[in-house]
């Protein structure tokens, strides 16, 4: 066979396979309903999917959804309804035949994604061959409402940051000329910067552009202007941000965990975040430091472990802008530098630990999709958090830009409320 070329005919999705439901009587409401339950598995959640299916019986679980229950209902079983479950990472090639799957069931479907794959990518997210959530190919329930509002370019986002980034360098002028004194440009900037984190944030999740095809690199620019005021490098806060999303309140692999607990801890808290950022390639380079850090620090740096790159990508970031500030003081700039840039963007990160780390998440007990984060307003919570007093619905649907959380709230509030989301204040 030794030079002989075999042509091979090019993979293709054949017709689909008869799909044969399991019928599986449930209890809604005091009456007996027969769910037609047909599960697509995808990857690995499947796994789970047929756990939970069985009932923890490990020998069923070794055999197929379409057998027939052991169980006979206590009742005649009344209505129906068909449910289509979607589990495991959806890729571009799987599509077509996750969409002829559900064209082949019978209208009014409803159609569940199960696991953090199935519903943004997981881990994949950022993926070329991963789709970022299966509503864009089957209609989700749960994101019915919410899609409405994913996945357009967001004008609004870019003009927030263009705003931000005026006053910001406003001040900076201003001050560095002596036109306003210094401590009142501090002053000033530490509150502009804060303004900033809110269109990383939502680069982070692919918001601006609404993650078109080809355009994540705006996203990526606008994520790494916001991340000099803000003091944090743009890919490692990323990273750790999609961590926090798929661990949320995990003690050991939510890096944002290290918040938990009361208030009166917080600044506590800050002020070693703070030391830890100054001092970052002394806890780097000599290990025997860290035994200094407290538990909940080390912790969450532990959580975040799982990305070494962006651990060196923040190391990289401190010392460019250690850079920056020596060569400010070398020139005669020092002071300006320090005032109005370096230390706003410290201080500004308490109010970031305080209304989107602490607050939301608090107590922070409780992990499962519904049950990690709430919905907590308060008078001025709109203006002073810009939307995240909605944060449940951010967990929920992290691709909905932040203004529009209110809104897709009042839409969706009686089903969330019911799935045991917590709704407090004036909602």
């Amino acid at each position: 066979m030794t030079g002989q070329v075999t042509d091979l005919p090019l993979p293709g999705i054949g017709p689909p396979a008869p799909v044969t439901p399991r019928a599986v009587p449930v209890e809604v409401a005091g009456r007996r309903v027969t769910l037609h339950l047909v599960d697509a598995g995808l990857a690995c959640c499947t796994l789970e999917v047929v756990a939970a299916l069985m009932s923890g019986d490990a020998d069923r679980a070794a055999g197929t959804l379409t057998e027939e229950p052991t169980e006979e209902p206590t009742e005649e079983p009344t209505g129906g309804v068909n449910v289509l479950v979607v589990s495991g990472t959806c890729t571009h090639a799987l599509a077509p035949a996750l969409a002829r799957i559900h064209a082949s069931l019978p209208e009014g479907t409803a159609v569940v994604s199960f696991g953090a794959c199935s519903c943004s990518g997981g881990p994949y997210w950022d993926s070329y061959a991963v789709a970022p959530g299966i509503e864009s190919i089957v209609p989700v329930d749960e994101r019915v409402a919410a899609a409405r509002y994913m996945g357009r370019f967001q004008t609004r986002i870019v003009v927030e940051f263009a705003v931000s980034a005026v006053a910001w360098v406003a001040v900076i002028v201003l001050g560095t000329t002596g036109v306003i004194p210094l401590w009142l440009g501090f002053i000033v900037n530490s509150i502009v910067a804060a303004t900033f984190y809110m269109p990383m944030h939502e680069a982070a999740h692919g918001n601006v552009t609404g993650r078109p095809k080809g355009q994540r690199q705006f996203d990526d620019l606008i994520g790494m202007l916001c991340s000099v005021p803000v003091g944090l490098s743009y890919a490692a806060h990323r990273s750790s941000h999609m961590r926090h999303h798929a661990f949320t309140n995990d003690p050991d692999r939510d890096p944002d965990r290290f918040t938990a607990g009361p208030l009166r801890h917080l600044v506590g808290k800050w002020l070693i975040q703070v030391t830890l950022l100054s001092l970052l390639p002394l806890f780097a380079f000599v290990p025997p430091t860290r035994r200094l850090l407290p538990a909940s620090i080390k912790r969450a740096l532990s959580a975040d472990s799982g990305n070494r790159r962006g651990g060196l990508l923040q190391l990289r970031f401190w010392f460019v802008t250690t850079a920056v500030l020596v060569l400010a003081f070398v020139f005669g700039y020092g002071w300006p530098a320090l005032l109005l840039w370096y230390l706003p963007a410290r201080v500004q990160g308490l109010w970031l630990l305080l209304v989107f780390a602490w607050y939301p998440h608090h107590p922070a007990d409780r992990v499962g999709r519904y049950v990690d984060t709430r919905v907590a307003v308060f008078p001025g919570s709109r203006l002073l958090i810009r939307g995240h007093d909605h944060h449940a619905v951010h967990h929920l649907f992290p691709r909905v830009p932040h203004y529009d959380l209110p809104a897709l709230w009042q839409e969706i509030a009686p089903d969330m409320v019911a799935k045991g989301v917590r709704a407090e204040g004036r909602v």
